[in-house]
């Protein structure tokens, strides 16, 4: 039990550590992009650790990590879109221009609905949530 309460602080210490460096290295916007990154790196960790294939097993209304690392893409294309032209977008449109482009963060944000209406056709969630919904828990 003790393990656990070291272990997230230490992983909050160096994602501020990892978001203040960003933020110096890229300029403004580079923390935020960072910690979008995070949450999209972070939810698919997880789904891995879980080793689910498309599966929800809901527990109550909760999101499942790969559901997370979507709104983490859509995130990280409005950060996108609100840094077009300068701070971090600038920065790294220096060392690849494609980076720079106003559609991406379109791409973005359309890749991010589209994980999530793939995920609601595809996975189990929906329909677990619905059996739940109704008093069916197994079927």
């Amino acid at each position: 039990m003790r393990r656990r309460w070291l272990f997230w602080p230490g992983v909050v210490i160096i994602g501020l550590f990892v978001a203040v460096g960003l933020e110096i290295v890229l300029g403004s916007g580079g923390a935020a992009m960072g910690m979008a990154l995070s949450v999209v790196v972070g939810g698919v960790i997880r789904h891995w650790q879980e080793r689910v294939a498309f599966s929800c097993r809901v527990n109550g209304p909760r999101l499942h990590p790969l559901q997370v690392s979507a709104f983490g893409v859509m995130a990280l294309g409005v950060q996108w879109y609100y840094g077009l032209g300068g701070g971090a977008v600038a920065t790294l449109s220096m060392y690849w221009p494609v980076l720079g482009s106003s559609w991406l963060p379109l791409l973005l944000v359309g890749a991010g609905v589209g994980w999530l209406g793939v995920l609601s056709v595809k996975s189990s969630c929906r329909d677990e949530q619905l059996l739940a919904m109704m008093g069916e828990h197994y079927r």
